[in-house]
């Protein structure tokens, strides 16, 4: 199973690395590497924004389902 912060490193790294996902996001780089290390967990807000970007579920960050896809 992944980690929380498996699942964001992998959004990040869908939407094109953390200097792209920090622009979009509009927080720092240093933010996204404490949500992959698990130091600190985004907003609400972020957590959508992100999967809005990446076409990707809210459920599937949160480890509530299998499927990354928006249905």
């Amino acid at each position: 199973m992944e980690t929380f912060g498996e699942r964001i490193d992998y959004l990040v790294r869908k939407l094109g690395g953390k200097t792209k996902a920090a622009k979009e996001l509009d927080i720092s780089t240093e933010q996204i590497r404490r949500w992959i290390k698990g130091v600190s967990d985004p907003a609400f807000s972020k957590m959508h924004k992100l999967c809005k970007l990446t076409d990707s579920s809210l459920d599937w960050l949160a480890g509530d389902q299998q499927d990354r896809l928006r249905k």
